[in-house]
């Protein structure tokens, strides 16, 4: 087939799938897919309705990806026996502890899988994972030839193979225009029936680096990258080497914005990219405090804060200078000759004085606080 063609379908306007562009993510995702379906020798409607599947399921990314909010609130969101949660990953979201061990076990990993289910978020796992499971019905029992073989071609009913009914209809829609794309690129089955499948071999899948040295040395390069919320760096400068929920989220950030696939985990793409990426550009470094206070909650306490103080000490100014000044002189003049009856008996401008004075040092700090974070917003040591 000519893929150039096939990517031009896609783009065309009116083609169903993706607008009028193709992200070289997604571009790259689709080759994936291509390529296993050229050594699987995918029919063309089976093909089509992984492609839809894909796009469906990665949020139109075409990249393996962590399911979003990760089970929360779901039972395979939990720790399974494996001391992970068993939330959807990949390209059509595998969970379940049962669904991971069958995918090892299918793939030939040897474990691998069940160690670091994330493996499930790199690209030639999560292809394996699609074609095999859904063509041979690991997810629901359903497969893609009892929806899509000869003169049948039901892709609605073909949702069953991943989730039910869900989106059936909008998925059938992708699928149609993937078709016609692959059609139009002279995408041709070559065999009847998709050819078998050699166990995958477990030197080839990218190992997700955990070791407490690799994950510190991931800490020091974002920071240096201006991915600074590592959230781990100590005041010495040093980093803890622990991988917790900001360090995940740098991680996930950078990959992002450096086109690698999606996910939290370390793996030698990540440690290639930390080595050759640029330094990251905010387009911060001119931001206004008044931008900064909308972004950051504390510079917005302590503004907040800031205009608290000046409204107090104020009233509580004026006041003192009306009841002790212009009314209390001579009350004023008693209480210093008698410090015991001043102190037992303290007139109202003495309070409002030092509420004044108090008013003036929570202003100071406020304005201390306000000053470093919008320094630290412009820097982007604070995201």
């Amino acid at each position: 087939m000519n893929r150039e063609t096939f990517y031009a379908a896609l783009r065309r306007r009116g083609s169903g799938v993706f607008g009028t562009s193709l992200k070289p993510s997604q571009k790259a995702g689709l080759e994936a897919v291509l390529d296993e379906a050229e050594k699987r020798n995918a029919p063309l409607a089976h093909l089509a309705y992984m492609l839809a599947t894909d796009y469906h399921e990665t949020a139109r990314t075409m990249q393996p990806i962590a399911e979003y909010g990760k089970g929360k609130g779901k039972p395979y969101g939990k720790k399974g026996k494996y001391g992970q949660a068993q939330y959807g990953r990949g390209l059509v979201q595998l969970t379940w502890d049962r669904n991971y061990e069958r995918a090892d076990n299918e793939l030939g990993l040897k474990g691998a899988l069940l160690k670091n289910f994330d493996l499930a978020m790199t690209m030639k796992v999560a292809v394996a994972i699609m074609f095999s499971g859904m063509e041979e019905g690991w997810f629901t029992g359903k497969k893609l030839s009892q929806y899509l073989s000869g003169s049948k071609k039901d892709y609605v009913g073909a949702r069953r193979i991943i989730n039910g009914t869900d989106k059936a209809a909008q998925i059938a829609e992708y699928a149609r225009s993937f078709e016609a794309a692959l059609v139009e690129a002279g995408y041709a089955e070559t065999a009847t029936k998709p050819a078998p499948v050699a166990p995958m071999a477990l030197a080839a899948v990218p190992e997700a680096k955990t070791d407490k040295t690799t994950v510190e040395i991931v800490q020091r390069k974002l920071f240096e990258k201006g991915y600074t919320e590592v959230g781990s760096r100590r005041a010495d400068g040093s980093f803890d080497g622990e991988m917790g929920k900001m360090t995940r989220g740098a991680i996930t950030v950078f990959r992002q914005e450096n086109d690698l696939p999606p996910g939290d985990f370390i793996d030698q793409d990540l440690l290639n990219a930390l080595d050759t990426a640029p330094a990251r550009k905010l387009a911060r470094n001119d931001a206004s405090p008044q931008t900064v206070r909308q972004a950051v909650p504390e510079v917005r306490s302590n503004w907040l804060m800031k205009i608290g103080a000046v409204i107090a000490g104020a009233f509580s100014g004026v006041g003192a200078f009306f009841d002790g000044i212009v009314a209390n002189l001579g009350i004023a003049r008693g209480y210093v000759d008698n410090v015991k009856d001043y102190a037992a008996d303290v007139p109202g401008y003495v309070w409002m004085g030092a509420v004044v004075a108090v008013a003036g040092g929570v202003y100071l700090v406020a304005r201390h606080g306000e000053k470093k974070g919008v320094e630290a917003f412009q820097s982007g040591e604070r995201r």
